[in-house]
């Protein structure tokens, strides 16, 4: 199938010519049901009016088989009204077809034009000129398993009468084969005559592409169109080029009357030669057409002309490209062996004569010519064909199906293989196209195919589990299948053979085995579960096999547990993906005995041997998150021992950061304000150590002609003010320094302390949320305040302020609601200054209900991402694109809340996922960035108090002094603070950090 006999007695040498002359087969058997009409309306169907079906004299007939002809109409009241037949069809076969049509008597020939449309395709237009019946014969091949004949009346005629039809007949052609024959010889006692050969070449097809229709004129950006026709398909996509930055974007391809045309991010929904393949404006426009095999173009009707029709096309092959969609770049075009330009000068409509250099590919690319301005036109039509010049023998793949006992996906020493099993031969469009079982040995091999792309898929067998793909490193003794028993595309060139393509399985136990525990904060970060130390929910496990593949993904539940179970016997590895903030603790710390963490640092266990039916529950994981310390060194102007509204800040004062056994390990100095930090430490023992030797404040005063000036004060000479006024009763506001002796009087350490994880012992800072997504895979990445090169209006009051912004890796979740093509503020990011403000309005857009936002939403397209490339805080070209483009393709709506600040000092709250265009699953998280309380106050924000930002219960107010007045003190004695709360504050108190007239108040 697929070859012909080729040309015979070429040449004179008779030993290396072929000698056999081909002979068409046509089949016998009628695939149509009822074509004679016999049976009245039996096997057809109707477009518009009913069927009517007669005998030949009612309609004046003559010269028929039968007694009834059908009449395609007799109502005029449908435009389009005929009849119609599925048939069940080979993908790929050729067919005959014929039908006997004639004019109905006493009526004109122009109400008796007979349509014929094979597979929604107008073939044929016949216009009977007898009322004898006349045969037509066509020769049509089938896209697919099933095929529609119709008949039609050709529109506009008058349908009270129609043509009349009969003897409908669809057979095979070369049904049984192309039959070949030489010529007769005669053969002599003895003689012997090998000369008679026999050559075969590759059939060529041709393909018509008709790309007319009536699509949306605007829609989603990368949009694939796909099209079949004679037995080839082909995907049909869009791009635009910037043409002053040279970036490439998706674009949207549309359908019309005249072809196939382009809407890109720069043309909106406009109308007329908006939508045309054109250089116009900023943008150049191109159509990616991907084939589902090598093709040899030939030409392109260009319809809808405007202006100029010059095209410039490539054409080349890229491997996969129909299964797999390329994305066009300067790169692939380079790529492509074969470019042209078809110019010309008509302003109308034309057929472009495309491929001078007859090149075989299986991908073309169309362009307005680049660097021109004037050309606009639609793709109506591309006309292809199949190379004839292939070889077709010597191409095979196979090699063996084998039981894995032990499970490791390579063969090894004494694995047998396993006879009977079912192994299918697929084609680069993923269809069947032979099968075979493999023998006693688990051998298989398919053998004489042409060149070519190829997949093996392979049955599984009863009662077994397919291995592990790609195991060990060499191919030639791996498992080349995944978990659905297909392997990737395989190209065999001519000539080539593949025997190295081997599928591995094996039994599992019946005893199944079972991984887990628990993953838990390790607050005292001892690598120990201690009492009182809770479980966290949310986090990613996996289960890895002893070549390392990933075979199941758990989260843990609210208590922290995970589980994997129904597992066979074999070696496995666990993987624990800490979440953003989050640490792995010390391993194996009691020895590996079910109370300690078994992850390293990289959040991997080592390979655990679990035997038959054993339930290990032992395998847990400690997480961590980052502490700090810091304060402020003030200067205490009433001797009281605390700081006091309007008492000044000491600058230049060196603050050392001492260990538990007494080493310093970090050093800084107090700024103008007097403030200093210490961030991104493990929890654990520490003290600090102060030195204002060259330490100095600010004071004011008036000069003589009494304006205000400031000056800085030495501080050197002053004493260390009394620590822990009060029996430490107001440690938020007191002194914590002991002078370290008379002799060294500018010299001052504290009292050892204890910082648990996520602990920041310091004052207040705020927070302002959107929602941002993990575009690049690495968890989100965030920048400190202190390191941004920009301000943003996060406020939403049209004043910029400072804060902590996202690293270039991942984006804003956006709406650009005013449509200028930037994002100016808040209210066009996802997010606020309350809790789940940000998610509270993606919940909005899921308009159908189901808990994810994707494209059966009404408004998915509105949605963007937005990606600050050079982190300037504002949106520059490029940087703002379609979810589509980002690759995002749905967004979960539902969170749970997993507090946690980074090292740069910004807060991951409510937490989510988002799915990727290739199925994988990354991060969406509303991140609160650490903003300057006193800067919001004075832009004329707010912030929202702690327990209003986690919605935990009020007793943090209280706490904090939310409803105190400027230096009033909060009566600790009085104020019941729940478990929940105190979490909460050690989990945010890194986020505030106001004035010390404010922190007075708390």
């Amino acid at each position: 199938t697929g070859y012909t006999f080729t040309t015979k007695d070429v040449g004179s040498n008779d030993a290396v010519d072929s000698d056999v002359g081909g002979t068409t087969v046509i089949g016998t058997t009628n695939l149509i049901t009822n074509g004679s009409f016999e049976n009245g309306t039996t096997g057809w169907c109707g477009n518009g009016d009913y069927i009517e079906v007669n005998t030949a004299g009612a309609y004046g007939v003559s010269a028929v088989t039968g007694a009834m002809v059908l009449e395609l109409d007799a109502n005029k009241t449908n435009t389009v009204t005929g009849v119609y037949q599925d048939i069940t069809t080979v993908a790929g076969q050729s067919y005959q077809l014929s039908v006997d049509v004639a004019q109905r008597a006493g009526y004109a020939a122009s109400t008796n034009t007979v349509e014929v449309f094979w597979e929604g395709v107008k073939i044929a237009t016949i216009d009977p000129t007898s009322t004898a019946l006349t045969k037509y014969t066509f020769t049509v091949t089938a896209a697919d398993a099933s095929s529609r004949l119709e008949f039609r009346e050709q529109a506009g005629d008058d349908d009270s009468v129609g043509g009349i039809i009969d003897n409908v007949s669809l057979v095979t052609i070369n049904g049984g084969g192309t039959v070949g024959t030489t010529i007769q010889t005669t053969l002599e006692s003895g003689e012997n005559d090998l000369t008679w050969d026999a050559g075969l070449t590759v059939k060529a097809v041709t393909a018509t592409f008709d790309f007319n229709g009536n699509t949306a004129t605007d829609g989603t950006d990368g949009n694939v169109l796909c099209y079949s026709n004679n037995g080839i398909s082909v995907n049909a996509s869009a791009f635009s080029r910037d043409k002053s930055t040279g970036a490439w974007a998706k674009a949207y391809l549309g359908a019309y009357g005249g072809g196939l045309g382009v809407t890109d991010s720069s043309e909106g929904t406009g109308s007329g030669s908006t939508h045309t393949v054109d250089n116009n404006g900023t943008r150049d426009n191109y159509v990616l057409f991907e084939f589902s095999q090598t093709v040899v173009v030939d030409k392109a009707y260009l319809g809808y002309v405007v202006g100029d029709s010059d095209a410039k096309v490539w054409i080349g092959t890229v491997n996969g490209a129909f299964d797999s969609h390329i994305t066009l770049s300067d790169a692939v075009l380079t790529s492509m062996g074969f470019t042209e330009v078809s110019a010309s000068t008509l302003t109308s409509a034309r057929w472009a004569e495309l491929n001078a250099g007859g090149v075989a590919g299986n991908v073309l690319i169309v362009a307005a010519n680049p660097g021109e301005t004037d050309v606009y036109f639609k793709i109506q039509q591309v006309v292809v064909s199949t190379p004839s010049a292939f070889c077709a023998t010597d191409v095979s793949i196979g090699d063996k199906v084998w039981n894995d006992t032990n499970m490791n996906g390579v063969q090894d020493s004494g694995e047998a293989g396993i006879g009977g099993v079912t192994v299918k031969l697929l084609n680069s469009a993923g269809s069947v196209i032979a099968t075979t079982t493999t023998d006693a040995n688990g051998s298989y091999l398919f053998e004489k195919l042409a060149a070519g792309d190829y997949k093996i898929q392979v049955v599984t067998p009863t009662g077994y589990t397919i291995t592990s793909k790609d195991a060990g490193g060499n191919d030639a003794t791996d498992s080349d299948i995944d978990s659905t028993g297909t392997t990737g595309l395989y190209t065999l060139t001519q000539g080539s053979n593949n025997l190295t393509v081997d599928a591995g399985f094996y039994k599992p136990s019946s005893a199944t085995a079972s991984i887990g525990d628990r993953v838990w904060e390790d607050k005292n970060f001892n690598g120990i579960q201690d009492s009182g130390e809770a479980g966290i929910k949310g986090v990613t496990v996996k289960l890895l096999n002893s070549a390392g593949s990933v075979v199941a993904t758990a989260t843990t539940d609210a208590s922290g547990n995970y589980l994997f179970s129904n597992l066979a016997a074999g070696q496995y590895k666990v993987q624990v993906v800490a979440p953003t903030g989050y640490y792995v603790t010390k391993q194996d710390a009691a020895g590996y005995n079910g109370t300690d963490s078994a992850v390293n640092a990289s959040g991997y266990t080592g390979t655990i041997t679990l035997g038959t039916g054993e339930a290990l529950t032992k395998v847990d994981a400690g997480l961590y998150r980052k502490a700090s310390v810091g304060d402020k060194v003030w200067l205490d102007s009433d001797s009281d021992g605390r700081q006091d509204s309007g008492e000044c800040g000491v600058a230049n004062v060196t603050v050392k950061l001492l260990n538990a056994a007494g080493a310093v390990i970090a050093t800084t100095t107090t700024d103008s304000a007097g403030n200093y930090k210490f961030t991104n430490l493990d929890p654990g023992q520490y003290s600090l150590s102060f030195d204002k030797s060259g330490a100095y404040y600010y004071t004011g005063y008036y000069d003589w002609w009494g304006n205000a000036k400031t000056q800085s004060v030495s501080s050197s000479g002053y004493q260390w003010t009394t620590k822990d006024v009060g029996s430490n009763a107001y440690d938020t506001t007191d002194s914590d320094v002991a002078r370290l002796s008379s002799t060294y009087y500018n010299q001052g350490n504290t009292d050892k302390f204890t910082l648990a994880s996520g602990q920041y012992d310091s004052t207040r800072d705020g927070g302002i949320c959107p929602i941002v997504i993990d575009l690049d895979g690495n968890g989100i990445q965030t920048v400190a305040r202190e390191n941004t090169n920009g301000t943003f209006d996060l406020i939403g009051n049209g004043s910029a302020i400072h804060s902590g912004w996202l690293s270039s890796g991942d984006a804003f979740l956006a709406i650009d609601t005013n449509g200028n093509g930037k994002i100016d503020d808040i209210h066009e990011l996802f997010g606020g200054n309350g809790a789940g403000q940000g998610f509270a309005k993606l919940a909005s857009f899921d308009s159908n209900g189901d808990g994810v936002v994707d494209a059966n939403d009404a408004q998915f397209a509105e949605l963007k991402v937005w990606r600050d490339a050079n982190g300037n805080q504002q949106t520059d070209a490029g940087e703002l694109m379609s979810l589509s483009d980002a690759g995002v393709a749905s967004m979960a709506v539902s969170y749970f809340a997993l507090p946690a600040v980074d090292a740069q000092g910004n807060l991951h709250l409510e937490r989510s996922t988002a799915t990727l265009a290739d199925g994988s699953s990354v991060d969406m998280t509303d991140v609160y960035f650490n903003v300057d309380a006193t800067e919001v106050a004075q832009a004329g924000g707010s912030l929202p108090s702690f327990s209003d930002l986690l919605s935990t219960d009020a007793s943090l107010d209280s706490v904090l002094g939310a409803s105190a007045t400027a230096g009033a003190v909060a009566d600790a004695a009085a104020v019941a603070v729940s478990d929940s709360a105190v979490a909460a504050l050690s989990q945010l108190s890194n986020l505030y950090e106001e004035q010390q007239f404010a922190l007075a108040a708390a």
